[in-house]
């Protein structure tokens, strides 16, 4: 992979965009043409973490809006879709309840949604978008809410779901 990256490094945008839209159709098409009986098959992730096949192009969703924010060319979490936020967030709760980690109340105001993750901790309320920022280590906890310090997140990606790892 590093060498993939490196030999990759000194192509223009117009190629990098071209070769991007390119292996996601062809992604997208070899996701279309698997049969649904392979699809809760157990497959392990380059980290390690095992997962249901069909949780793939959800990781790769994962991947591509984070990293998306990473490369600081002016997308934000605040650019993140609502259908992933929403989906993002329930499963980073779902994984940081697993772990017990100390929250007891997570409210994401435009989204209209609310966790009580564990019986103690912080109350922490904020956009969807800042509330998965913040365990994901993008954009710190600017436009957060809280009443007690809040904990800090474990690292992350967490794995997608308890039990699957």
């Amino acid at each position: 992979m590093e060498r993939a990256l490196q030999e990759g490094a000194g192509r223009g945008a117009a190629e990098l965009v071209a070769d991007l839209r390119g292996s996601v159709e062809r992604l997208l098409d070899e996701a279309t043409a698997v049969p649904a009986e392979p699809r809760p098959t157990p497959v392990t992730a380059l980290a390690g973490r095992r997962h249901p096949a069909w949780f793939t192009l959800h990781r790769a969703w994962r991947e591509l809006e984070t990293h998306h924010v990473d490369l600081r060319l002016g997308h934000t979490t605040a650019d993140w879709p609502v259908d992933y936020v929403t989906w993002a967030l329930d499963g980073t709760i779902a994984a940081l309840t697993a772990r017990g980690f100390p929250v007891a109340h997570i409210e994401a105001t435009d989204l209209n949604r609310a966790w009580s993750p564990a019986p103690t901790g912080p109350a922490v309320t904020g956009p969807g978008h800042v509330l998965l920022a913040w365990p994901t280590g993008r954009d710190g906890h600017a436009g957060l809410q809280w009443d007690l310090p809040l904990p800090t997140p474990p690292a992350w990606p967490l794995p997608p779901a308890p039990g699957w790892s």
